[in-house]
């Protein structure tokens, strides 16, 4: 790609009941969800995506496991030139892009473990 990708943007976003604002200026991107359940229940797509169903019966799964998928994102936006801020309830959860690896906050292992007690 070319050169760097500036957006500038407020987008309140809904999807299978849940919404969440996202908020971009120049390459600097927040997606803030208002509570983990909402954060959990879009990242969760609902189930089988077509790609996973496409895949024959024999295939092995990719090894590396949720923090790879993070990395690859992580290096997926920095490749695009953005910084995007994942916020639940306007605290900063995950960063991507800001460095070689995406920045996992305390907030997030709180939120999770959290996640746990309230089923």
């Amino acid at each position: 790609m070319g050169g760097i990708l500036e957006i500038d943007a407020q987008l309140i976003v809904s999807l299978n009941g849940d919404s969440f604002v996202v908020v971009a200026e120049g390459n600097y991107i927040i997606v803030n969800f208002k509570d983990f359940k909402a954060l959990e229940r879009v990242t969760a797509g609902g189930g089988k995506s077509a790609a996973s169903e496409s895949k024959p019966s024999g295939t092995k799964k990719s090894s590396g496991g949720p923090l790879k998928k993070l990395n690859d994102v992580n290096t997926l936006i920095r490749r695009l030139g953005l910084v995007v801020d994942v916020r639940v309830g306007n605290k900063s959860y995950v960063e991507f892009g800001a460095g070689n690896s995406a920045k996992i906050k305390a907030a997030a292992i709180f939120g999770k473990i959290g996640s746990f007690f309230s089923k």
